[in-house]
Parts: C-alpha cells; sequence; structure tokens
C-alpha cells in the first residue's frame, strides 16, 4: 500500500470515526430529547392532573357553598311563613275579639238606651200622673172648680189640651235628647 492509500484510508477511518461519534452523538442528544421531552411530558401531565384536582376541589367547595345558600334560604322561607301565619292568627284572633267586644258594646248600648226610654216614659208617666191629678182633684167647694171651668171658658182651654201640651212638650223633649 502505498502512502497515498494509506493517507487515504486513514482519513477514511477518520472519517468513518467522526461519522459514527457524530451519530452516537446524535443519538445521544436525541436520547437525551426524548427523556426531556417525556419528562416535560410528564411535567406536564402531573400540571394537567393538579389543576384538574384543584378545579374539583373548587367546584365541591362551590357546590357546599351553595347547597347550605339554598339550605340557609329555605330555613329563611321556613321562618318567615311560620311569622306570617303567627301574624295572620293574631290578626284573626284580635279581628274576632274587636267584633265579639264591638256587639257587646252594642248591646250595652242598645240597652243602656232602652232603659233610658223606659226611665224617660216612666217620668213622663209619672208627671202626666201628677198633672192628672192636680187637674182631677182640686181641694175646696165647687165654687173652686166653677172658677177652673170659668178660667177655662176664658183661656179656652181644659183640662185634656193642657194634658196633650204637656205630653207634646215632654215628646218633643225626648226626640231632641234621642238626636243629640
Amino acid at each position: 500500500m502505498d502512502e497515498q492509500e494509506k493517507r487515504e484510508t486513514a482519513e477514511a477511518e477518520k472519517q468513518y470515526t467522526d461519522t459514527m461519534e457524530a451519530s452516537k452523538q446524535a443519538g445521544v442528544k436525541r436520547r437525551e430529547e426524548a427523556e426531556q421531552q417525556r419528562a416535560e411530558e410528564e411535567a406536564e401531565q402531573q400540571a394537567n392532573k393538579a389543576a384538574e384536582q384543584f378545579a374539583d376541589a373548587v367546584k365541591a367547595s362551590y357546590q357546599a357553598v351553595a347547597n347550605r345558600g339554598v339550605e340557609a334560604q329555605q330555613g329563611n322561607a321556613k321562618l318567615m311563613q311560620q311569622f306570617l301565619n303567627s301574624v295572620i292568627n293574631n290578626l284573626r284572633t284580635q279581628a274576632e275579639d274587636n267584633r265579639q267586644m264591638t256587639q257587646e258594646l252594642a248591646g250595652q248600648q242598645r240597652r243602656a238606651q232602652e232603659a233610658g226610654q223606659l226611665l224617660m216614659q216612666e217620668s213622663v208617666s209619672v208627671y202626666v200622673d201628677f198633672v192628672n191629678s192636680m187637674f182631677s182633684t182640686y181641694p175646696g167647694s165647687g165654687a173652686a172648680e166653677g172658677s177652673i171651668r170659668e178660667d177655662e171658658r176664658s183661656t179656652g182651654e181644659t183640662e185634656g189640651d193642657v194634658r196633650e201640651e204637656v205630653r207634646s212638650i215632654i215628646r218633643e223633649s225626648i226626640r231632641r235628647s234621642e238626636e243629640g
């Protein structure tokens, strides 16, 4: 082998060695990149899993808060309903009591009016009887009776007219007292 061939062979071996070395380095680099990519993918999967777990935890806490809010609203609604029912029952009871008291007062007022009218009628009756007794029995002689008859003739009033006048005055008094 001559020198040139040796050099060419050495050069070819060197190229082969360089190529093999480059190939090994490229393989190592590809393996490192693949491992790095796998590590990144694993890290990304772990991050996604952690994010998903966090989202589930947040969702569960919001759901718990929402459930408590609904329960609180339902409890408040029940309390409000009980309160309103209590108020309504109290108002009904008060209305019934007021109605009964009004009826009792009306009955008492009616009885008071009846008693007043009865008292007034009895008073009028007693007064009329008193006036009648004054006209029906005159003490003294027939001369006194004759003078009364003369008075009646001169004034034009009879005993009946006077009684009727008294009754008229009393009726008018009763009517005015009932109006006022």
